[in-house]
């Protein structure tokens, strides 16, 4: 998971990535104020995992949790306009696919994520892996809350969830649908992509 903070940057990593793959870190160190978090142990899921970055993020400044397996085309000034003027206190960026692999959101007419699922396709617009905090505390509590509850997936503790605590909060979730996506999740996924680098994919499940 890596978290974006305005232009400060947080890599949280396994020992093994730090001490094998030093190389992508390095090269952002050289643009960007740059914590780096050591995970040295297997958490209880992605949401814990960013919570070992809580006393960085437990604050009201803007907050993006990423995944590191995906590769997307995006504008990323422009998701966050679209988010700041429509003043929202949280977004997903999402895409159409169906496979259970992805978590979904369901969403109103009026555009507003009513619901959030892991592993589940409540509907055809699923997540990407990057999800925006209007304040990182909003994900603090929320991904606690949810914890408290033992909320899991496969006996894990996931980020997407966390919405549904803030929609329960009445807090505004918006979702922002990308036009290109490739998973990078499996060597086969990696592969695939590698042979197919300068061919155009739309953002919607092969």
């Amino acid at each position: 998971i890596i978290k974006f903070c305005n232009r400060c940057k947080c890599f949280l990593c396994n020992s093994y990535n730090l001490i094998f793959y030093p190389a992508p870190i390095n090269k952002y160190s050289s643009f960007f104020l740059i914590n780096i978090i050591n995970v040295n142990e297997i958490t209880e899921g992605a949401a814990c995992t960013a919570l070992l970055a809580k006393e960085l993020i437990n604050n009201d400044e803007e907050l993006i949790i990423a995944n590191s397996d995906q590769w997307i085309n995006w504008n990323n000034q422009h998701f966050l306009s679209f988010l700041r003027n429509n003043n929202a206190d949280g977004g997903i960026v999402t895409f159409i696919a169906s496979h259970p692999k992805w978590s979904f959101v369901k969403i109103n007419d009026e555009g507003e994520v009513t619901l959030v699922a892991e592993k589940k396709p409540i509907s055809n617009i699923a997540t990407v892996g990057i999800y925006y905090f209007k304040k990182g505390k909003y994900f603090v509590e929320s991904a606690e809350q949810m914890i408290r509850k033992n909320i899991r997936t496969n006996n894990e503790f996931y980020v997407a969830p966390t919405y549904n605590e803030m929609i329960e909060a009445k807090k505004k979730i918006l979702h922002y649908p990308i036009a290109e996506m490739r998973g990078l999740g499996t060597p086969e996924d990696l592969s695939r992509f590698l042979e197919n680098i300068n061919q155009k994919s739309t953002a919607i499940e092969s």
